[in-house]
């Protein structure tokens, strides 16, 4: 079976980098709300930003390998802001 190489699309690019910042940062403003209700409720979230954070340099791979973007320059960029 032959690999097939996809040229990178920028609508792509851009979903994946909103599907994984956004939750990244919703759950980092969440925590202080949490501490209002009790010191140890931001801890339970930890786990969660563990895993959105890794997802994060899944998209900053590909952006490494400026294959998110079709611009290379804008995927030096992307890479370097999520990083």
């Amino acid at each position: 079976m032959k690999a097939e190489f996809t040229e990178p699309s920028d609508a792509y690019g851009w979903a994946a980098v909103l599907r994984n910042a956004v939750p990244f940062f919703l759950l980092l403003l969440l925590a202080p709300a949490l501490n209002a209700l009790s010191p140890v409720a931001p801890w339970l979230l930890a786990p969660l930003v563990g895993l959105s954070a890794y997802r994060m340099t899944i998209v900053m791979h590909d952006c490494i390998h400026r294959t998110l973007f079709k611009d290379a320059a804008l995927n030096v960029r992307v890479g370097r802001l999520l990083g």
